[in-house]
């Protein structure tokens, strides 16, 4: 906290010059300013520590203290001090220690240091000069005919830190300036309560809003309809499950509002709409437009694609079309944003597709650009009519975008989004066109793309739950973000069919170096590709196989190729697991054409046919191969 002590230590007469810092400054010499600045504080900070000064003269070293300048001036230092991102937090700290020391600080430097405190993410400094400045003036605050000065001044400090610590999501630190505005009689402005209450829905602590909610009525204030538009705000990362229970709180409140006789406006029903649709509760949401329209509130385009968004969540295409007709009725221009909610809604179930096209004309004769979404809803609902769908992918290849990369991407997730939907479907064809038509306009694969054309041509050739393999994994991402565990088999599944088992135990040492954690398929899938894989090799690769499958699943969370011996119809083994049958007859098979097996065990081909004695035999090999 103590700064060095200069080469040539100030004159005393330094003091006095701090008041005239900024009379002095000018904006047009910033860089000076700065400079100044920091020596005020460097100054103002050995005054308040009372850092010795030493200064030569003929009688020898000299020891002399800076005396604490006026309150003012103090004032007019930090105030300086607190613009400045690298100063601010000194200037709190000895702000507070000034405080302490009974230097009455104009409450204008606080409300300046709460704002450089907000902008460097450090709010929570403000607490202790707050709190020292609350205590030197409590006298003040709680007598019975109050200094409105003092309260204003009050009032202004703490809103300033209400708002800070709203706008930077600090909860912790609302409940405790809150708690300190309750203790002195003091209520937050109108719109700092809806900043409040906006942070704390948005944090799911709804019943906290609703208690300050609670608080300003007991204070004598009315809530507006700010305030309960606020209580509508969405939380982050909400539980789907929960957006019902939000929905009955919205319900009360709205209900409360009526009777309090606070107007609703198309603000609050465009919020309330939308929650409607989070809720799939399309029915509430048209009572919703109907106390609207009944109250004389005209919709503008931002309620209409409210209304259009939970359309399209609850499944009503034909309710969402009556909207449509509605707004072109009232000569509002539809944009890209309610197009593509349309578009959306009429995916169905069942799929419009005569207006869906209608719709799709209408845009284009308006000269609406389409983005990524609408494109993707469009390409949804033709999903049967794949000319068409590659057309649509044509024209908006060509269509020029001054995001060149970023629109690149967009039509990427379109190809991934198209053909998966059509290799689920089993339209193996159109995947492979799919897949032609994206190399013909310059576009790269990606893991979806590939994945998707991989598996459609396993299934294709009669692989097993191919179908199975493009359904979402259960498994989450990689711990890095990277290629998901549903994703990886399906490569794998792919590389097998094609005939390439070294690329898919490439793929595979590569996954685990990712942190993936394989699954029974994924096991089953490498066994395939080792049977595959030349004579030579596929000893060696089916041992890594069983090594790493036991070792999985050696917490019994992933069965894999072993099966534990459990009684019931199965003869139990001393020392642990069995191989299924299956899976033994692939090892001895490849164990008699491995000339490394038969190095290993001496030329053991043919003299173990016995399940106990070809187990045993393996068992052995594993630990010659050093793999358990």
């Amino acid at each position: 906290m103590l700064s060095k002590i200069p080469t040539e230590s100030p004159s005393l007469q330094a003091i006095p010059d701090l008041g005239r810092l900024q009379q002095q400054a000018r904006p047009e010499r910033r860089p000076r300013y700065l400079v100044a600045e920091q020596q005020a504080l460097d100054l103002l900070e050995k005054s308040v520590h009372r850092t010795p000064l030493i200064t030569p003269s003929a009688q020898g070293p000299k020891t002399r203290f800076l005396k604490l300048p006026p309150a003012q001036v103090c004032s007019k230092v930090l105030s300086s001090a607190a613009r400045e991102p690298k100063l601010v937090a000194r200037a709190a700290e000895l702000a507070d220690i000034l405080l302490v020391q009974g230097v009455q600080l104009d409450p204008q430097t606080l409300h300046d240091l709460v704002l450089g405190l907000t902008r460097r993410g450090k709010v929570a400094l403000a607490l202790p000069p707050l709190d020292r400045w609350l205590q030197h003036h409590a006298d003040t605050l709680e007598e019975e005919e109050e200094d409105r000065g003092i309260r204003a001044d009050a009032l202004h400090l703490m809103t300033g830190l209400v708002d800070a610590a709203a706008r930077a999501e600090d909860t912790k630190m609302l409940r405790q300036v809150l708690v300190r505005m309750a203790r002195v009689g003091l209520m937050p402005r109108p719109q700092s309560i809806t900043g409040i209450l906006q942070c704390f829905m948005r944090l799911s602590q709804p019943h906290i809003a609703h208690s300050i909610l609670e608080w300003m009525r007991r204070g004598g204030l009315q809530p507006t309809i700010a305030h309960y538009t606020s209580l509508l705000a969405v939380p982050r990362d909400l539980d789907p499950a929960a957006d019902a229970r939000l929905l009955v709180q919205a319900k009360s409140s709205y209900a409360q509002m009526l009777e309090e006789d606070v107007h609703p406006n198309a603000r609050f029903y465009t919020a309330y709409i939308r929650l409607c649709g989070r809720a799939h509760d399309v029915r509430e949401a048209l009572d919703a437009w109907n106390d609207m329209q009944a109250q004389g509130i005209p919709p503008d385009l931002v309620l209409y694609s409210a209304f259009l968004d939970a359309c399209a969540k609850c499944h009503s295409p034909e309710m969402a079309l009556q909207l449509y007709e509605a707004m072109l009725s009232q000569q509002l221009q539809p944009d890209v944003a309610a197009y593509s909610t349309l578009l959306t809604a009429l995916q169905g179930p069942p799929p419009h597709l005569a207006a869906a096209r209608q719709v799709w004309a209408a845009m284009s004769d308006a000269g609406v650009q389409p983005n990524a979404t609408a494109l993707g809803a469009y390409l949804d609902i033709l999903l049967g009519e794949i000319d068409e769908a590659l057309e649509l992918l044509t024209n908006a290849t060509q269509q020029p975008s001054r995001h060149a990369a970023g629109a690149s991407a967009q039509l990427l997730r379109l190809y991934e989004h198209f053909m998966l939907a059509m290799a689920l479907k089993g339209q193996h064809e159109v995947v492979s066109h799919l897949a032609r038509h994206l190399k013909a306009q310059g576009l790269s694969h990606t893991a979806v793309t590939a994945a998707a054309l991989l598996t459609s041509q396993a299934m294709q050739r009669g692989v097993a739950n191919g179908r199975w393999l493009l359904l979402p994994s259960a498994e989450g991402q990689a711990p890095g973000g990277g290629l998901a565990l549903g994703q990886l088999n399906v490569l794998l599944g792919g590389l097998v069919v094609q005939g390439h088992p070294k690329e898919a135990f490439e793929l595979y040492d590569w996954a685990q170096l990712e942190g993936l954690r394989p699954n029974a398929w994924t096991f089953r899938l490498l066994m395939c590709a080792a049977l595959n894989a030349p004579t030579e090799a596929q000893f060696e690769l089916l041992t890594q196989v069983l090594a790493d499958s036991r070792q999985v699943g050696a917490d019994r969370t992933i069965p894999c190729l072993w099966q534990h011996a459990s009684g019931g119809g199965q003869q139990r083994r001393r020392g642990g697991s069995l191989w299924c049958q299956r899976t033994r007859h692939a090892v001895l098979g490849a164990m008699r054409q491995s000339n490394k097996a038969r190095e290993l065990l001496g030329d053991a081909e043919g003299h173990f046919q016995s399940s106990e004695e070809s187990d045993a035999k393996m068992q052995q090999v594993l630990a010659m191969l050093g793999r358990r």
